[in-house]
């Protein structure tokens, strides 16, 4: 007789998608917006916990480099480019594709997610769902002066 180890359960079932549409439509559903935006929040706050804080005052460089490791250890297929002005995080596959499609508002949260994470200004430069090959986040140090953000 043979027996599955538990490891080998949680490898066996992966069908999380549906789930977490169902969930983020229920939670969208929901009807009193207060409630509905600390749901969100508390979402958020727990995405910012998985990825983990960055050293705060390290260079940007540095810190999009440590969310990188942080999210390929989560099993994301990111890079940093570093070959423009600002440096960009991007996804070569969109971690979320499935539930963006039914609902765009899931970049926003994650955008918010790399935001507080990297403790700068970060924007959606690019997405999957409006065809592009990748999700690119553009990040700009907001300890660093508009005028100089290029320069880095």
């Amino acid at each position: 007789m043979y027996r599955v180890t538990q490891p080998g359960l949680c490898e066996l079932g992966d069908n999380y998608a549906e789930f977490a549409q169902i969930l983020w439509r229920e939670m969208n559903n929901i009807e009193e917006p207060s409630v509905r935006a600390r749901v969100v929040s508390r979402i958020e706050d727990a995405l910012v916990e998985q990825v983990g804080k960055v050293a705060p005052r390290a260079p940007l460089a540095d810190r999009m480099s440590e969310i990188t490791s942080a999210l390929r250890e989560r099993g994301f297929q990111v890079e940093i480019d570093k070959s423009g002005p600002l440096p960009i995080l991007r996804e070569n596959s969109c971690p979320y594709y499935e539930l963006a499609s039914a609902d765009p508002a899931i970049c926003e949260l994650e955008q918010a997610v790399f935001r507080r994470v990297l403790g700068a200004e970060v924007k959606l430069t690019h997405c999957c769902l409006d065809g592009h090959h990748c999700c690119e986040f553009e990040a700009v140090d907001q300890q660093m002066p508009a005028a100089t953000a290029g320069r880095t």
